[in-house]
């Protein structure tokens, strides 16, 4: 059984394991400015304005979704209550609905604008925001540069 929360201090080795592979799959879409980084430990002491999810199955972290508040999100030069950072989910559940419960928790819990930005290059990924957000609330989409950035509400 699947549960989505907000990750907590305890999943930090396991989440920066997962980001590492997020990290890796972005090197197959040929994009030169997402640059290898690390997990910064804000995402575990900065709860009033950072949101980090995961998703479990049984104790073995399956995916996870990294959100900006406002305040994070006006400074990446977006005037939105959320801006998805990261949304990764483990290889071998790709299709299974999984991103999408990941999504739908977060916009439950986080009411109002939101934005994310793709890489026109990484397909699955371009494919899944079009189909997942498509008839939502406040939708609109533009290219920038390398990315498709879309607005959406919850």
């Amino acid at each position: 059984m699947t549960l989505v929360r907000c990750a907590t201090l305890e999943d930090r080795v396991e989440l920066e394991c997962m980001h590492q592979a997020y990290l890796e799959a972005l090197t197959h879409h040929d994009h030169s400015s997402v640059e290898p980084h690390e997990l910064d430990d804000k995402w575990f002491t900065d709860r009033d304005r950072l949101f980090p999810y995961v998703a479990t199955d049984g104790d073995e972290l399956r995916g996870y979704m990294l959100v900006y508040g406002p305040a994070y999100s006006r400074a990446v030069g977006f005037e939105v209550d959320s801006y998805v950072h990261e949304l990764f989910v483990s290889e071998d559940l790709r299709g299974t609905g999984l991103t999408q419960t990941l999504l739908e928790h977060a916009l439950q819990e986080r009411s109002g604008t939101w934005v994310t930005e793709v890489l026109e290059t990484n397909e699955p990924a371009s494919r899944f925001w079009a189909k997942t957000l498509a008839g939502r609330p406040g939708l609109r989409d533009e290219v920038r540069g390398a990315f498709r950035v879309y607005w959406f509400e919850s």
